[in-house]
């Protein structure tokens, strides 16, 4: 399989739903994207998420695989 291929973590999910050119350049041409269910997790269970912020993550979700572990 060639490309590039990521696994963000929470931090990174984060700067790219706050619009980071600089993330978004660098996915745009990306292979693969995944994400740990670990950092679903987290990003879900922030109280400081407003309803806005939980469909843009959903959307986002619908677009990248999530990894499980073990």
């Amino acid at each position: 399989m060639s490309g590039n291929r990521y696994v963000l973590d929470t931090n990174a999910i984060a700067a790219l739903l706050q619009g980071s050119s600089q993330l978004i350049q660098l996915l745009q041409d990306a292979h693969w994207i995944g994400v740990s269910v670990i950092s679903k997790i987290e990003f879900i269970a922030f109280s400081g998420l407003s309803q806005e912020d939980r469909q843009l993550f959903e959307q986002f979700l619908q677009r990248v695989e999530a990894i499980r572990f073990g």
